[in-house]
């Protein structure tokens, strides 16, 4: 730009030089013919001229003049101190210059644009390059996701196939387990009814059996005796029971060889409020061991005994309590 500036500034200096040049030359005709013709300006001259001078100009006489007056004044314009003021040139030199100047910004113009296209392709290249390292990278990180996705959904596949078979065993035990408590659940039940239909009975011939003490023992005893009749209710009933007991196990009691008159075991039984047997132990031997093994035996062989329906009856006398076994026939 700064070369340009300087050009532009020397091609005006050289029109405005040729300019100068051009009026000074027109000023010195004028002068010349002025200064050569003698005009008189009366009336009477003017009317009546005598004569006339002619002077004829030939190109010696215009060099001759053109010499004498002096040159115009150059205009110069400001430079920086560092430059050089340029020396005038001809306009065919200017023109030259011109010209050349044009060209080499031309060819400078061309250089730009070819050094701008190269990098345009390096650019275009390292773009392609890069976007080709791009490419691979996400193919490459596309691959590896499509791996690691395959080996999560194996993973996955196969909890799940542990999952489905560890359900189906769990399945299968629970509907075991279901059966097995529906088994345990109907034969309770049916214990639970057998022993309440026994429990009924039993309940019945005690409520009758004391319906009909108590009548007894109301008609029998006063008010005041009430405590004492029923004293002797719970007596009866507990004889009357504990006799029913002693019966059952005679009944399942099977005499030993060694057995004789006179013997007789003390059992500790346990039973449940339905008569259900708890538990059943020899507490004092009757000193034969075959006797003994064949009281309790007896004894074990009961499920259920006969309890009165009376609970508190129940809990103070049969819930636990000592058997004397003792059979008067041998």
């Amino acid at each position: 730009m700064q070369r340009n500036s300087v050009s532009q500034a020397s091609e005006n200096i050289s029109y405005l030089k040729s300019f100068l040049f051009s009026a000074g030359l027109h000023l010195v005709l004028i002068v010349a013919i002025t200064l050569g013709w003698k005009i008189s300006l009366e009336p009477d001259e003017i009317a009546a001229p005598k004569h006339i001078k002619a002077v004829i100009f030939d190109a010696s006489m215009l060099e001759a003049m053109r010499k004498q007056v002096p040159p115009p004044a150059e205009v110069t314009l400001p430079v920086k101190p560092e430059e050089k003021r340029p020396e005038p040139k001809k306009p065919e030199e200017d023109k030259q210059k011109l010209l050349e100047q044009q060209k080499a910004q031309e060819r400078q113009k061309q250089e730009a644009e070819r050094q701008k296209a190269q990098e345009k392709a390096r650019q275009e290249t390292l773009r392609k390059e890069q976007e080709a390292i791009r490419l691979k990278k996400e193919k490459d990180e596309k691959v590896r996701q499509e791996k690691l996705k395959k080996e999560r959904e194996e993973k996955a596949r196969r909890e799940q196939a542990q999952k489905e078979k560890a359900r189906q065993e769990k399945e299968r035990q629970e509907k075991l387990e279901r059966e097995r408590e529906k088994q345990a659940l109907e034969k309770r039940q049916e214990r639970e009814r057998m022993l309440a239909e026994q429990a009924r009975k039993a309940r019945e011939d005690s409520l009758k059996q004391a319906a009909e003490e108590a009548e007894k023992a109301r008609k029998a005893e006063e008010v005041s005796r009430a405590m004492e009749a029923q004293r002797i209710a719970e007596a009866s009933l507990l004889d009357r029971y504990m006799s029913l007991i002693q019966s059952r196990i005679r009944q399942k009691w099977f005499k030993p060889a060694s057995a004789e008159p006179g013997m007789q075991v003390y059992l500790s039984i346990r039973l449940l409020p339905t008569g259900e047997l708890v538990s059943a132990e020899v507490t004092r031997s009757s000193g034969n061991q075959a006797f003994d093994n064949s009281a309790l035996s007896a004894a074990n062989a009961i499920r259920n005994y006969p309890v009165p329906d009376d609970s508190r009856v129940f809990e103070k006398h049969f819930r636990k309590f000592t058997l004397i076994f003792n059979p008067k026939e041998l």
